[in-house]
C-alpha cells in the first residue's frame, strides 16, 4: 500500500492537510482496546491524473506507535515515507530541520473521498 501511495502522490508536493484524527484504541462502549488510528486527510494532485486535478484522500495510519504533529502554515513542500524494520515512518514536512508531523506505525491504507 506504501508504494501504491507513493507511485499515486508522490512527496505530496503543493498538498494541504485539511483535518486530522486520532482514535488511542479506547472502545468506550465494549470497555476494550482496540488498535489506535490516526485518519489524515489531504488535498493533493495525483500524478496518474492531468495537471491540475486535485483529490481529497483520507490516509488511515494502523497501530500508531508515536506520532508528533504541530499546527503549521502553508502547504506540504517534500515528504518522506519509507518502511523501517517493520515500521512505516512517514515525515510530512520532511524538508524542515523541526518534525512538524511525524507518524510511525505498522500499517497504512488510503481512500479517495473526493475528486476535481
Amino acid at each position: 500500500m506504501l508504494e501504491k501511495i507513493k507511485q499515486l502522490y508522490g512527496d505530496f508536493h503543493d498538498a494541504l492537510i485539511t483535518e486530522v484524527n486520532y482514535f488511542n484504541g479506547y472502545n468506550f462502549d465494549d470497555n476494550l482496546l482496540e488498535e489506535t488510528v490516526l485518519t489524515v486527510k489531504i488535498s493533493c494532485y495525483n500524478l496518474s491524473r492531468p495537471y491540475g486535478s486535485r483529490e481529497l484522500i483520507e490516509i488511515q495510519f494502523k497501530n500508531v506507535e508515536k506520532f508528533i504533529y504541530e499546527k503549521t502554515e502553508g502547504a506540504i513542500f517534500e515528504t518522506m515515507m519509507k518502511e523501517d524494520d517493520g515500521k512505516i515512518i512517514t515525515d510530512f514536512f520532511y524538508e524542515n530541520d523541526h518534525p512538524y508531523f511525524v507518524v510511525i506505525c505498522e500499517r497504512i491504507s488510503y481512500a479517495v473521498l473526493k475528486q476535481n
